[in-house]
C-alpha cells in the first residue's frame, strides 16, 4: 500500500484508540470486579501480550476461560478497551477472560493476526495447569474483526486436532472480503462503516487483493465440509450494521454445516453496539453471550 494510506491507517488508529479509551462511555451495567494482570505469551507466533481477568473469588479448582478477541478492522483497538467488558463476564460467569493483544496491520498484515490468535489459545491449552485453568472447558469470542479472527481460530483448532473450543461467539463478525465495500447494504443513511473506511481496513490488512477469498480471510467463502463438526456457535448481529448480510449468512451457513447455532439480531443497534449502545441490546447481547458461556462451561 502507499505511503499515504498507511499515514492515513496510523491516523485512524491513533484517533479511535483515543477516543475510545478516553473519551466513550460504556452502555451496560453491573460491570464487576476482577483480579487482573498482563502478561506475554511466548507463542510460536512469537510473543502476544494479553490481559487476564480472574473472577475476585475464584481460587481453587481451575476455572474455564473465555479467549477475548478485540475488533477494529485490525488496524486500531487494544485489549484495554475490552476490559471492562471482560471484568463484568469473569465476575458473573465465574470464568478467567484472557483479552488478547495481536499485531495490527498495516505493519503486521495477514497472516499474522489470525496466526497469532490462534498460537496464544494454543499455548494457553498447553499452559493450562500453571494458568491455573481447565483445558477441557476453553470458548473463543470476537468483536467485528475480532469475530473473523475467532472463526479462523476454531477452524484451526479443528484442523490441527485441538485445542478442544466449546463455544464459539462471533458478535457482528467480518466474514466476507471478497464482496465490493459499496455492495454491501447500508440500512440507515449514516451506518458507523462507510465504504472509505472499510477499504482502509482492507488495504492495510491484505497486501494482495487476491486473498481477500482466502476462507482464513472471509470464513463465509469457507467449504461446507470445513465448517462440519466445529464448536457450538452463538452469532449477534445488529438490524442496521453494515456487516449484518454477511453474519446472518455466516449464521446460515454453519447450521448447514450442522453445527448448533444460537443466532440473535438486535433491533435498532448498528455495528459495534455491544461497545458504545444503545444500552438495551447492548446489555442484553452481553447477558446473552454471559448465558452461552455458562451453559457452555457447564456452570449452570
Amino acid at each position: 500500500m502507499s505511503i499515504l494510506r498507511r499515514w492515513k491507517a496510523k491516523a485512524v488508529r491513533f484517533v479511535f484508540d483515543y477516543f475510545i479509551l478516553t473519551k466513550i462511555g460504556y452502555p451496560v451495567d453491573g460491570l464487576g470486579e476482577s483480579r487482573d494482570e498482563e502478561r506475554i505469551l511466548p507463542t510460536t507466533a512469537g510473543p502476544v501480550r494479553a490481559l487476564i481477568h480472574r473472577p475476585a473469588k475464584g481460587e481453587g479448582a481451575a476455572l474455564p476461560v473465555f479467549v477475548n478477541i478485540h475488533g477494529g478492522g485490525f488496524v486500531f483497538g487494544l485489549p484495554e478497551h475490552d476490559a471492562v467488558f471482560c471484568r463484568r463476564i469473569a465476575a458473573r460467569v465465574g470464568c478467567v477472560v484472557v483479552n488478547l493483544d495481536y499485531a495490527r496491520a498495516p505493519e503486521h498484515p495477514f497472516p499474522v493476526a489470525p496466526d497469532q490468535c490462534y498460537a496464544a489459545v494454543d499455548w494457553l491449552a498447553e499452559h493450562a495447569a500453571e494458568l491455573g485453568i481447565d483445558a477441557g472447558r476453553i470458548a473463543v469470542g470476537g468483536h467485528s474483526a475480532g469475530g473473523n479472527l475467532t472463526a479462523h481460530v476454531v477452524a484451526e483448532a479443528k484442523a490441527r486436532g485441538g485445542p478442544k473450543i466449546c463455544l464459539q461467539i462471533l458478535d457482528y463478525p467480518y466474514t466476507d472480503a471478497a464482496t465490493p465495500t459499496t455492495a454491501k447494504q447500508a440500512r440507515i443513511a449514516k451506518p458507523l462503516l462507510t465504504p472509505g473506511l472499510m477499504n482502509l481496513f482492507n488495504d492495510c490488512y491484505l497486501p494482495r487483493p487476491a486473498q481477500a477469498t482466502d476462507p482464513r480471510v472471509s470464513p463465509l467463502l469457507a467449504p461446507l465440509e470445513s465448517l462440519r463438526g466445529l464448536p457450538p456457535a452463538l452469532v449477534i448481529t445488529a438490524e442496521y450494521d453494515v456487516l449484518r448480510d454477511e453474519g446472518d449468512a455466516y449464521a446460515a451457513r454453519l447450521m448447514e454445516a450442522g453445527v448448533a447455532v444460537r443466532h440473535e439480531v438486535y433491533p435498532g443497534a448498528d455495528h459495534a453496539f455491544t461497545h458504545i449502545g444503545p444500552k438495551a441490546p447492548a446489555d442484553a447481547a452481553w447477558a446473552l453471550m454471559e448465558d452461552c458461556l455458562r451453559q457452555a462451561f457447564q456452570l449452570n
